[in-house]
């Protein structure tokens, strides 16, 4: 055999691996329903802390920088029925390199 060395970062995590995708609404819940059943899909809501500043406009814009740059989700736009609610998508990648 032959011996290789490779460098990782650790820790690794999910996000590293995510592909941000930007869905309008209707192609987002056509996604969304063909994820049906159990252990298919994942939705997380988020309380605050009672601790935290009072949500506002821009406080939910740093919302927004989190799920779009940290956790390297696409936004989908006309899927938020408020400006209290974030809604993105991403495809997990994984696989040989290209």
């Amino acid at each position: 055999g032959e011996c290789h060395e490779y460098p990782l970062r650790l820790p690794i995590v999910a996000t590293c691996f995510m592909e941000p995708v930007t869905l309008e609404s209707n192609a987002f819940l056509q996604r969304w329903k063909s994820l049906e059943g159990q252990d298919r899909e994942c939705q997380e809501i988020v309380k605050a802390p009672p601790t935290s500043p009072p949500i506002d406009e821009a406080y939910m814009e740093r919302i927004v920088h989190i799920v779009t740059d940290g956790l390297k989700f696409g936004r989908c736009p006309g899927c938020d029925p408020t400006i209290w609610t974030v809604s993105g998508a991403a495809t997990f990648r994984t696989g040989a390199r290209d």
